[in-house]
């Protein structure tokens, strides 16, 4: 476990932020639907599962707006993009809280960001926030391009969903990761979420094996690209830069 821990660094991207591209992407609604979106060449699941749809809409309100979830709506992610600075300043649920103040109000130090060309809110980010069904509105600051990613299930269909991990390995050293897997699926086997973790994947090039703490950095970019987008990547390196910082995590 201990030369586990000498792998410093990691990078955590999410389903939900690979269909959110960079400014200048264009208008576009992507939708995948009944799990249409697995990778046809692995016998592995993908994260969605029978009944469910992800959608990718870009929001015309830059500034200011709302958007509609259904019942059926388990999660959601705003983004917000520019060329300076993105903020999401506000967003309010249909019961009327202000989620943005209400996160900073229960999780002092958590929610302190860098100012960067991308900011996000993801929904659920813990049990006392939820994608509540209704109208919801935002306030963003900066942003020259919105777009909103929301998961919907349909109940009717039964079955439980399950989430795959798929793990990336860029390091000059070897390492046995499979004690750490198994913790990792334990965790998520505690709190009732099934979980699949794929084989570990080797990034050979050496350039990956230190990266920046900024997935604006193109060798930071061209790493996580490389990552499937039907599941939560995690890419394992030497060390990610930044003075201190064990990792980052997109969402």
């Amino acid at each position: 476990m201990s030369s586990f821990l000498r792998l410093s660094g990691f990078i955590l991207s999410l389903l939900l932020l690979s269909n959110c591209s960079p400014p200048g992407g264009g208008s576009t609604t992507t939708t995948y639907e009944n799990g249409t979106n697995d990778d046809p060449t692995s016998g592995i699941p993908s994260l969605s599962s029978q009944g469910s749809q992800t959608t990718v809409r870009t929001l015309s309100g830059l500034s200011s707006g709302s958007f509609q979830l259904s019942d059926n709506t388990t999660s959601f992610l705003l983004s917000a993009f520019s060329n300076g600075t993105a903020r999401i300043t506000r967003l309010t649920s249909p019961s009327g809280r202000d989620e943005l103040a209400y996160l900073e109000s229960t999780a002092s130090g958590l929610t302190s960001f860098g100012d960067g060309r991308y900011d996000n809110y993801l929904v659920p980010m813990r049990p006392d926030i939820d994608a509540e069904a209704g109208t919801w509105t935002y306030q963003i600051s900066g942003a020259n391009e919105l777009k909103l990613t929301i998961r919907e299930d349909d109940p009717s269909t039964g079955g439980d969903s399950t989430l795959l991990l798929q793990p990336y390995i860029a390091s000059g050293q070897s390492y046995n990761l499979d004690t750490v897997w198994q913790l990792v699926e334990g965790l998520y086997t505690n709190n009732n979420l099934n979980i699949t973790v794929a084989p570990t994947i080797t990034v050979s090039e050496e350039q990956y094996r230190t990266v920046s703490d900024s997935f604006f950095n193109s060798e930071t970019q061209a790493l996580v690209t490389q990552g499937r987008a039907d599941a939560v990547n995690i890419f394992l390196v030497d060390e990610v830069e930044g003075g201190g910082v064990l990792g980052i995590a997109a969402g």
